[in-house]
């Protein structure tokens, strides 16, 4: 129905060099290894830092709760027939890669990039598209951590 809207939520975590821990999606999933941010759908009852909490619990066993971070962008989006409200929320770690327990069944595996790489993926159709603004406001929060 094109008067629905789902509640979709995006989490990316950025580290203290300004690289973005994403991940490489299973073979056993909608979108098959495909990098991409972490995230998910609301579910009824959630609002959307619940949501953005429980898939980082369930994806990578972190709680972003005892992270800093918040919120800082919302937008509409309109594909595949489906309308979208999407909040993305960004969180500073610094975790080391062998000691996040992730999802198998989900992710294939994870790793932090540079937003160049994360560009270079997108152009090639490997990772998630996402709007030249809003990559250009991830770029200048790795910028301003590296300063």
């Amino acid at each position: 129905n094109c008067d629905e809207y789902h509640i979709f939520v995006q989490v990316w975590l950025i580290n203290s060099k300004g690289k973005f821990l994403v991940q490489e999606r299973s073979k056993y999933v909608k979108d098959p290894l495909v990098w991409c941010s972490n995230g998910g759908n609301v579910k009824a009852g959630e609002d959307s830092f619940d949501c953005a909490r429980r898939e980082i619990l369930e994806e990578l066993n972190l709680d972003i709760k005892e992270l800093e971070g918040s919120l800082f962008d919302q937008r509409i989006y309109k594909e595949d027939g489906q309308n979208y409200f999407c909040d993305s929320y960004l969180y500073t770690f610094d975790g080391k890669l062998r000691d996040i327990k992730f999802q198998k069944e989900e992710i294939r595996r994870i790793k932090y990039m540079k937003m160049k790489k994360i560009k270079r993926l997108m152009n090639k159709k490997k990772f998630f598209i996402y709007d030249e603004d809003y990559l250009d406001f991830l770029e200048n929060e790795a910028k301003k951590k590296t300063k």
